[in-house]
């Protein structure tokens, strides 16, 4: 991996690594299992390798630095030791997070946690082929969720076919029309949508919407969430400010077309500054 790349990704806040899930001879790929098919679990050990060791070089050039807090200096050891026998930053530091750990030490894991390549949060997409999309997999991908399993890992991959969707986006105009196409497929979401439900569970992030007559919008907020701290996403005056909001669920607002509507129907409710504000 080239240093362009990894300086790109180190300023994301998830990793979303694609895998090659299916057969095709005409497609290339670098390795192969016995059987010559792609192999995506050796992908994404390479991957990860390849990560973990740009982490342990910038470690070891952290340790180089002739002044360093004596805590700092014992994280970046267990760093450094971790990266050396294969353990992704993320479970190092997992492993030496502590309850009640003092500021300045939470700053600095924090800090870690930020610049280092395999300590963000990954979510692997297993692209696979129409038959694959159809029947929600087959062996490949299978072989990638039992390795998360194994791994512990509690947001599962994302399986999807990027040609279909693909020929969605090219046969296709409107949203309508290409998931009418993929439903054919026995698919009730697109791929996109999967990825930004999962990303949004690594980050453990929800949303709420404000809908006004000249536009809506989407705000990101911690999946657990006060109606006052989210009123402080749109501006800091309503979190100041704030005494109660109107509120109705998105499935709601969509069966009644409008606010106006759902208010008539019941369905909009007034709530206070405690209420946690839940996903849509």
């Amino acid at each position: 991996l080239g240093n362009k790349f990894l300086g790109n990704i180190r300023n994301v806040s998830v990793i979303v690594h694609v895998l090659r899930c299916y057969e095709n001879a005409d497609i290339l790929h670098v390795s192969t299992d016995e059987l010559g098919r792609p192999d995506p679990v050796d992908d994404l050990s390479v991957v990860e390798t390849e990560l973990m060791l740009a982490d342990l070089a910038s470690v070891e050039k952290r340790l180089t630095k002739k002044r360093i807090a004596a805590t700092e200096s014992s994280i970046l050891h267990a760093l450094r030791d971790g990266l050396a026998e294969g353990t992704s930053a993320r479970a190092v530091l997992a492993s030496v997070t502590e309850d009640g750990a003092a500021v300045e030490t939470q700053r600095f894991l924090n800090e870690l946690g930020q610049q280092l390549l395999s300590a963000k949060p990954v979510l692997y997409v297993c692209n696979t082929d129409e038959d694959g999309a159809r029947s929600g997999g087959n062996d490949m991908t299978r072989a990638v969720q039992d390795e998360m399993q194994r791994r512990g890992e509690l947001v599962p991959p994302v399986v999807l076919s990027a040609a279909l969707e693909e020929e969605a986006l090219t046969l296709f105009e409107t949203p309508e029309e290409r998931m009418m196409y993929l439903e054919e497929f026995g698919l009730r979401e697109t791929g996109l949508t999967k990825i930004a439900q999962s990303c949004a569970a690594l980050l453990d992030q929800s949303v709420f919407y404000t809908v006004g007559k000249q536009e809506a919008r989407a705000w990101s907020i911690p999946a657990i969430c006060s109606a006052q701290e989210a009123a402080g996403k749109i501006h800091t005056d309503m979190s100041r400010g704030f005494i109660a909001a109107e509120t109705v669920s998105y499935d709601d607002y969509i069966a009644h077309g409008s606010i106006e509507a759902a208010k008539a129907a019941g369905k909009v409710r007034s709530e206070g500054r405690n209420y946690q504000v839940m996903s849509g």
